[in-house]
């Protein structure tokens, strides 16, 4: 088989894809960190972030990717990191480089089939100062009873489905998603809520890139999602305008498709997310952070799913037939099983690590 294609990088969940990249690690000689999570598994299993890395102790320039912010997508991105650990694809000729591997941030999303962490924290709303006045999403109460219905089936599930059809066709997808998928700071059991004050992911990602980072004038980060774009395309987004100096770079240093999510490309714009992380905690350095989008399936076959999984988690028993079929659902609508899926974003991933990791060489 060749490499480039070879699947069984990929874990069928949570618990498998850990221990895969714990031993893909050690194969290669990369250094291995724990972070037990405060919360566990669906059968009371432990849960951890792991982290890996190769290179000197105080490295100049240090490649970063990062698995699993939204839980459930890390599975794709865990496959796509052991691929990169197991080809050795990223051998830096500058001695002075390191390169981490940070393993499903979000371990309790991963684990529950969930895109929250165990705070009901969409981590990428949570890269804030929380010291500030929070963001105000003044669209998002229009939208939060479509995801706070108490019933799965059913007369009031018809209506709040039928309310939700109707604000799509009146005010476009577009509008939608700028409503619910942005942030918001005022409903703890909403979507997309950034949280009141760093979860413990962004934590745990803080402490990760200062051990390793600190002394780093130059950090790149591959940060890898999916459910956004075309089935099986990578999709690179970049936080910065088209026409930045930086968004000129960024053009020149990454083959299509790349977006920008300062230009209005994404559709809506996240103002709090793990690029913002990472330049917060390494403020010395230059920080070039980039999200990994694999497109899974159509858009709304996505928010369907979603509304189904928080109905699970606020009124549900997850340990169920209903349950287990509903967490399903959403782990479909992102971690697509097909073998021709995951060969297209194992060949895109290491194409985009490749580049970004090429980054740290340019002036």
């Amino acid at each position: 088989m060749d490499p480039q294609h070879d699947l069984t990088a990929f874990s069928e969940d949570y618990f498998e894809a850990r221990e895969k990249f714990r031993q893909a690690c050690r194969a290669a000689g990369l250094e291995v960190r724990s972070y037990p999570c405060p919360e566990g598994g669906p059968r009371g299993q432990a849960l951890s972030v792991e982290t890996g890395y190769l290179g000197p102790e105080g490295p100049a320039s240090l490649f970063v990717t990062v698995s699993g912010v939204h839980g459930v997508e890390g599975l794709a991105g865990s496959g796509c990191q052991i691929d990169l650990i197991r080809s050795a694809i990223l051998d830096p000729a500058d001695a002075d480089c390191g390169i981490l591997f940070v393993h499903c941030l979000n371990p309790y999303g991963a684990a529950w089939c969930c895109t929250e962490t165990h705070e009901n924290i969409d981590l990428n709303r949570n890269f804030l100062d929380f010291s500030e006045t929070l963001p105000h999403n003044p669209d998002y109460p229009d939208v939060h009873g479509f995801f706070a219905c108490p019933e799965i089936a059913g007369p009031l599930r018809e209506k709040t489905d039928a309310e939700l059809d109707s604000y799509i066709e009146t005010k476009g997808l577009d509008a939608f998603l700028g409503a619910s998928a942005s942030g918001q700071y005022a409903y703890p059991d909403g979507l997309s809520f950034g949280g009141h004050r760093p979860a413990w992911s962004n934590d745990v990602l803080r402490r990760c890139l200062e051990t390793y980072g600190a002394s780093a004038s130059r950090v790149a980060v591959v940060d890898y999602h999916t459910g956004l774009g075309p089935w099986g395309q990578g999709t690179v987004i970049v936080g910065c305008c088209p026409e930045s100096d930086t968004g000129k770079r960024m053009r020149e240093a990454f083959d299509p498709p790349i977006i920008f999510a300062a230009g209005g490309d994404v559709g809506y714009r996240v103002a709090a997310g793990l690029d913002r992380g990472c330049a917060a905690a390494l403020p010395a350095a230059n920080v070039l952070a980039v999200t990994l989008e694999f497109g899974t399936c159509d858009i709304m076959q996505i928010i369907d799913a979603t509304r189904d999984r928080i109905w699970l988690s606020r009124f549900g028993e997850f340990d169920s037939e209903a349950g287990r079929k509903i967490a399903r659902a959403l782990c479909d609508a992102y971690y697509v099983q097909s073998p021709e899926w995951r060969k297209m974003i194992l060949a895109r991933s290491r194409q985009v690590a490749g580049q970004c990791f090429a980054t740290l060489d340019l002036p």
